[in-house]
């Protein structure tokens, strides 16, 4: 018996070992004590120890179940006895293992973590009365066809009345046209070019802090729900989340209800964690174009809503977003009638997830969570209906219809001092300043973004931003030994609340255009070449910001250190894609 304690306290010892060096080497590698988040340092250790603690245990015992199985079967099947008991390595070990040192270290280790536990659990991570936050993403939704935002269509009158009894942004931005990398801006408040992931084989370095990081410091409950292959973990999303699922195809016989069981499947988490102060980051994905079915597939009423006028027939063999990127391969000119069938397509999707959207504020409002909520409605991008001759959203010029996006917010119920009823605010923001905003109301300080918070435009007249900008690439490569030699093509934009300019070949002069958004709203004139005085005041500010951001990056994972790793630079790591989904990457434009 003596031998198995002494055993079992070694295993005890060595699991303390390892989850103590993995803990340190996490809180040096995301760098929480820099960045003051000294809750996450104490989840860390608890995490790591409790984890590393009970493997090694369950190991030890593994290993004696094995070594007397092992040692009767030799005495029993062969008949001798071993010579082995009396080696002198093996008297060392019985010598080690019979130290009262080692159970008595054993013993103060495992109180130690006891203690700690409880320390956390009654005094570190209590929370005060903050509100939950409730950060929704519609991917693929442009915000000019919703109905708050002056489209002809009803499309969208659960989203209409929340604009309505709240605060909805009539200019906001997003950096890129990816469900991937505009994601990451918004959990991260950095443009891509600084947060470095890209379309292969970069994920989120772990010095960059995420939103969820900063929300579980303060004591959230931090839970993330996503739709698309796009934001799987391995690139980065699971950092400061507790629970982050990526949940696609719940019904594979009804595909096109996905967001009804989404919401099914987040109220089943919601019950489990009643009580709990929550951040919750909602993705739904039901408005983008399907890979291989119908564009803008929805279910039963939705399907016809729009378009059951539509007598025409519309690639009857070739669906979703496969025959859409070919369409833009081979500069194919859709006519009205099918161009127009495409369109009441997306309507239809959009007024199924509309009802969605409905349906899950019901759910807060039955679990008494919607009042006392902040509550954010956003989109990664938006889709274009060749209005400057491409579908989808692989238009490397960066036009309205791809990068203006909408965005709704719900203050608390308890914020009464501000105006939020139908309030639209003009200036311009972005949706990397959506992180810095919630950490303002929260009033948990912040450093080193590039968002900036929205809070005074809430209850004042305060302008917007003087310009928003945009950064994306297209990859020509998904191969990670050929990241390094084959070109990139760049995509800028910079827009102030007048002027416009973009380009689709990185800073080549040739390859700007320059348009006045409030004497040409739809971009059809470029001016670049009458206005020059224009366009290299724009594009002064984006070199500004190109060399702002590159500096950041720099910064943010310079002073980066790993107990395992003596290099923290950028390499390329395997392929996250496997031959389908990069098939569905080349469909949507993002590789060739």
């Amino acid at each position: 018996m003596k031998r198995i304690i002494s055993i079992l306290s070694i295993g005890i010892i060595i699991g303390f070992i390892i989850g103590f060096l993995t803990a340190t080497n996490k809180i040096l590698l995301n760098r929480y004590i820099g960045y003051r988040l000294y809750r996450l340092v104490c989840y860390s250790y608890q995490d790591a120890l409790n984890r590393w603690i009970m493997t090694a245990f369950l190991f030890s015992v593994a290993a004696l179940i094995v070594s007397i199985l092992t040692i009767y079967c030799i005495k029993k099947i062969i008949g001798v006895e071993t010579e082995l008991l009396t080696n002198k390595y093996i008297k060392f070990f019985n010598n080690l293992i019979y130290s009262r040192y080692i159970k008595l270290t054993a013993l103060c280790l495992l109180l130690a973590t006891f203690l700690f536990n409880i320390y956390s659990e009654f005094f570190i991570y209590k929370t005060d009365e903050r509100p939950n936050i409730i950060f929704i993403s519609i991917d693929d939704l442009r915000a000019d066809h919703l109905g708050c935002y002056g489209y002809f269509r009803d499309t969208s009158p659960n989203i209409d009345l929340f604009a309505k009894n709240n605060i909805l942004f009539e200019n906001c931005y997003i950096p890129e046209p990816w469900t991937l990398t505009c994601h990451l801006s918004m959990l991260t408040s950095l443009y891509p070019i600084t947060h470095g992931v890209d379309m292969i084989n970069f994920p989120l370095h772990p010095a960059i802090t995420t939103l969820a990081e900063v929300l579980k410091n303060e004591g959230y409950y931090t839970m993330g729900f996503a739709n698309s292959l796009f934001m799987r973990p391995e690139f980065g999303f699971k950092q400061g989340f507790d629970y982050y699922v990526v949940k696609k195809n719940y019904n594979p016989e009804k595909p096109c209800r996905n967001a009804q069981y989404h919401n099914m499947f987040i109220k089943k988490k919601l019950l489990d964690h009643k009580g709990d102060k929550l951040f919750l980051f909602i993705h739904y994905y039901d408005v983008h174009s399907d890979f291989k079915e119908l564009p803008y597939e929805s279910p039963p009423p939705y399907d016809k809503l729009f378009s059951a006028s539509y007598d025409g027939k519309f690639a009857e063999d070739k669906f979703g977003s496969l025959y859409l990127s070919y369409i833009n391969k081979k500069k194919i000119a859709l006519n009205e009638k099918n161009l127009e069938y495409l369109i009441s397509l997306y309507d239809n999707g959009i007024a199924y997830m509309d009802k969605c959207i409905g349906d899950f504020f019901k759910i807060l409002k039955e679990m008494n969570l919607y009042d006392n909520s902040l509550i954010i409605i956003t989109a990664d991008h938006g889709e274009e209906f060749q209005e400057h001759g491409y579908m989808l959203h692989e238009n490397p010029y960066y036009f309205e219809e791809q990068v203006h996006v909408p965005l709704i917010l719900k203050m608390p119920k308890k914020s009464s001092a501000l105006k939020t009823f139908n309030r639209r605010i003009k200036g311009l923001v972005e949706v990397i300043d959506i992180m810095p905003s919630i950490l303002d109301y929260l009033n948990i300080p912040y450093i080193k973004l590039q968002g900036k918070s929205f809070q005074n435009l809430l209850n004042s007249d305060a302008n917007g931003k003087d310009y928003v900008f945009g950064f994306g690439y297209k990859q020509l490569s998904t191969r990670p030994e050929k990241i390094a030699t084959t070109k990139q093509k760049k995509w800028l934009m910079v827009r102030s609340k007048r002027w416009k300019l973009i380009s689709d070949d990185g800073l080549k002069e040739e390859r700007f255009k320059l348009f006045d958004l409030e004497n040409d709203p739809e971009e059809r004139e470029n001016l670049a070449i009458k206005r020059p005085d224009i366009k290299n005041r724009l594009l002064k500010k984006i070199k500004e910001k190109i060399e702002e951001s590159k500096k950041l990056r720099t910064e943010l994972l310079g002073s980066a250190f790993s107990l395992f790793n003596k290099s923290q630079k950028d390499t390329p790591r395997k392929a996250l894609f496997t031959e389908e989904e990069t098939e569905q990457l080349k469909a949507l434009g993002y590789v060739e």
